[in-house]
């Protein structure tokens, strides 16, 4: 049982390395009066990386996007306290992503090497755009969503077999005399 739950812990601790912002669109969206801003071309379904900080807080993104459910997710480490806002805006040939990021504050004294101000901020991040498969999956997830499937199809197998063995093995031992009789 202690085996399991430090599995179980590292399991979780080890998937807090990144944060994440995602939000989800139907294109057409509707169209906007997003004029003079300068684009930054995304290609859909390939992950661009990009730093903003307290000087450069905010950029725009353009996709050409076909009709259908898209997914916007912006990834950056767990360890740079920020906080990323994604608003979507409607375009003639797909859609432009105004992605801000802010200082997450307070800062946390021990984590503080650089003695930056709290709202003085350097953050990397990645950004992916790609298509919903069946409106709610990313493309992206599909092979993870289809191990876990394998899993529990495997799980659902061997368990009555498990569980079947493990009742006879019990049942045996019942019967067993033991030394005193």
């Amino acid at each position: 049982m202690r085996l399991f739950a430090f599995l179980l812990l590292f399991t979780l601790l080890s998937l807090a390395l990144a944060d994440t912002e995602i939000v989800n669109v139907r294109i057409p969206l509707p169209p906007s009066d997003l004029v003079g801003v300068k684009l930054t071309r995304l290609e859909a379904g390939r992950r661009h990386t990009h730093t903003l900080s307290s000087n450069d807080s905010e950029t725009y993104f353009f996709a050409a996007l076909d009709p259908g459910g898209w997914t916007a997710r912006i990834s950056w480490p767990a360890s740079t306290p920020t906080r990323f806002t994604i608003t979507p805006h409607g375009h003639a040939d797909g859609a432009v992503f105004h992605v801000r990021a802010s200082a997450l504050a307070p800062r946390v004294p021990y984590f503080n090497p650089e003695g930056l101000a709290d709202s003085d901020f350097e953050t990397t991040f990645h950004i992916l755009v790609e298509p919903l498969l069946l409106g709610v999956l990313p493309r992206t997830a599909v092979s993870a969503f289809g191990a876990i499937a394998v899993c529990v199809a495997i799980a659902a197998f061997l368990a009555p077999r498990f569980l079947a063995g493990l009742h006879g093995l019990v049942r045996h031992l019942d019967e067993e005399p033991t030394k005193d009789e």
